[in-house]
């Protein structure tokens, strides 16, 4: 298997129904290891197929609206140099989606790779929850976040508490709880700041932010300083009632009036998948084993002369 990136579900060539042997082809993701896999397989012309269990756009499709995405100037197989280095969600959509049409970007939504086996003949054999494919190369685009980590505190599963924040101004005159003390979470939180009536509290287990782009951590000292928001440091949720949140806040219990909570914990790891089809983890001393093949690649041209 080749690669690992990002997206839970990639491209291949389709079970042939014939005699014939498949074509070398690359199972992806979606974006941006995903599209770019595609768009480098469409440039070689190689018979490939791009699957997700999702929608083409991945991660960033589900920002909140109008987020700033900032990128670095690249190269992009078929479509050339991307310049430009901050846009919002939408644009960057829209560039992808412009890229994909032109290049003819062959894209199945909806189907989540179940099992990727190696067949005696070198061929992979890919299930989908919808079908079945064969292909020389399997590209794995499934990114390091897997599934949302929640805070394993009693209450959690209340239908009040979310992951993902797309559509702020859904939501007004709310008590909200945002969990969380990354840049997700902080912009989360001033999204939330900005809507009619809302009190925002933000609730982070550190006594301080530590890991926040400058441009997040100057607005949201602005947004502390003004009143919008209310940081409440060393803070960990202990319990989640339907009108309130349980908050032990330095060792002492504290309980919020609360509407909604948003938890930005970060993801776990798709370890299992990883580990189902085959894929170790772990550390490597990549160091030591690169000296021992110079080392023995050194002796046999010695050999040679």
């Amino acid at each position: 298997m080749h690669g690992y990136s990002r997206g839970q579900t990639p491209g291949f060539a389709k079970r042939q129904t014939g005699a014939g042997d498949p074509r070398c082809s690359y199972r992806l993701g979606r974006v941006p290891g995903g599209i770019s896999a595609s768009l480098r397989a469409i440039e070689r012309k190689l018979n490939y197929l791009t699957v997700d269990e999702g929608e083409i756009g991945g991660t960033v499709a589900k920002y909140p609206r109008q987020k700033l995405v900032l990128t670095s100037p690249v190269e992009l197989p078929v479509y050339g140099k991307f310049k430009k280095t901050e846009l919002s969600k939408e644009d960057l959509l829209a560039v992808w989606s412009e890229v994909l049409q032109k290049a003819d970007f062959k894209f199945r939504s909806g189907e989540k790779v179940q099992e990727i086996k190696k067949g005696e003949d070198g061929i992979f054999e890919v299930a989908t929850n919808k079908s079945q494919y064969r292909a020389c190369t399997v590209v794995l685009a499934i990114g390091k976040g897997g599934s949302p980590r929640k805070l394993g505190c009693k209450g959690e599963e209340l239908p009040k508490v979310m992951y993902r924040l797309i559509e702020a101004d859904h939501y007004v005159n709310k008590n909200i709880i945002v969990v969380g003390g990354g840049d997700s979470a902080v912009e989360a939180a001033m999204g939330l700041a900005h809507q009619v009536g809302n009190k925002v509290t933000l609730s982070y287990r550190k006594e301080c932010f530590t890991r926040l782009k400058d441009r997040n951590e100057k607005r949201v000292q602005e947004h502390v300083q003004k009143g919008k928001i209310q940081v409440m440091f060393n803070s960990n949720p202990v319990e989640i009632t339907p009108s309130s949140v349980i908050l032990d806040v330095g060792g002492e219990l504290q309980e919020v009036p609360n509407d909604f909570v948003w938890v930005f914990a970060g993801g776990e790891p798709p370890t299992a998948f990883l580990k189902k089809v085959g894929i170790k983890t772990g550390l490597r001393d990549m160091t030591t084993e690169g000296s021992s093949e110079a080392k023995q690649a050194s002796n046999e041209v010695r050999r040679a002369v």
